[in-house]
């Protein structure tokens, strides 16, 4: 394949490379920022740095052992198991990612186990891993700010896909590097394990800074690229705060329309065109909120809008 095929340049330093994953044209989106050494914003699959990064990276007259630093967007499998391909190459290899992420990276099957005990009748115990264990040598914040080649990234907190999801802002180009922090609206998005309310706050928030170039982790709809440009990203903004809106007003229709209080089982299959786990974020801000209450049963909790 040519080298093209793996991605694109956004400027002469910084190119995005498309790792494929999961179904033909779908990929993990991985940023590579170039200077004496090589900065990369999230690894890929276990499969990635070989199958496309590396290729990449040499079409660039680059070589793979000239990657100094992997700084991750979130702990997920599909973003970060390529460290531990890289780092056969690389044994000096550093890695950043948000402290509260940090214990996915250690524990591949954290995040299963902990959708499992917020909604045990829905989802299984005992999940696979999600990737290889991994080692942080890096543990981020909001507003850290972190040399990349002849670049500066910001660190922007961006909790709602994972706890410690962030976005990387490189203020001087206007280029934001998201990774999964922003969803986007269709296919069943947005895909949320952590929170729906914090994930709005942060897309209210982003929408304050000047951004004119969004790198994303997959080719999210609607426009369904992995690099937008211009009105297309003020666009993709405006529609994944549309849809974590919408998903919140589905849940709490369905609850209304309901004589009785709903398993969250039932939630779910009433609303198949969103994510479970999404679902469920949902509904743990409501009850927060005081908008719905969740009744515990010895077999499973039920949920209703609060007074019904």
């Amino acid at each position: 394949m040519k080298r093209e095929d793996f991605g694109l340049k956004i400027t002469d330093e910084i190119h995005f490379i498309k790792c494929p994953f999961s179904r033909p044209g779908y990929f993990t989106g991985v940023c590579a920022i170039l200077g004496e050494t090589i900065t990369l914003i999230d690894s890929g699959l276990l499969r990635s740095p070989e199958e496309a990064i590396f290729p990449y990276l040499k079409g660039l007259g680059r070589e793979p052992e000239e990657i100094s630093t992997v700084i991750l967007t979130h702990g997920h499998g599909d973003h970060c198991d390529g460290i531990y391909t890289i780092k056969k190459r690389v044994k000096s290899l550093k890695v950043a990612v948000h402290r509260l992420d940090e214990p996915l990276l250690r524990d591949p099957t954290l995040y299963g186990k902990d959708i499992h005990a917020r909604f045990p009748d829905f989802f299984p115990p005992n999940p696979k891993p999600d990737h290889k264990p991994l080692d942080a040598d890096i543990l981020l914040e909001d507003g850290d700010r972190i040399p990349a080649g002849e670049h500066e990234l910001r660190v922007i907190h961006a909790p709602g896909h994972t706890a410690g999801s962030i976005v990387l802002l490189e203020e001087e180009l206007s280029l934001c590097v998201c990774g999964d922090s922003l969803q986007g609206r269709g296919d069943s998005r947005p895909l949320l394990y952590y929170s729906s309310d914090e994930y709005a706050e942060f897309i209210k928030r982003l929408k304050e800074e000047r951004i004119e170039i969004m790198a994303l982790g997959h080719p999210m709809p609607p426009f369904r690229k992995g690099v937008l440009y211009g009105d297309e990203v003020k666009e993709h903004i405006v529609e994944s705060l549309k849809a974590v809106q919408e998903l919140r007003e589905k849940v709490l229709e369905t609850l209304r329309s309901s004589r009785e209080p709903l398993p969250f089982k039932e939630i779910a299959l009433r609303l198949p065109e969103c994510r479970p786990q999404s679902i469920g974020c949902v509904l743990e801000s409501l009850e927060a909120s005081g908008e719905v209450e969740k009744i515990e049963k010895p077999e499973r909790s039920l949920w209703r809008i609060k007074g019904s």
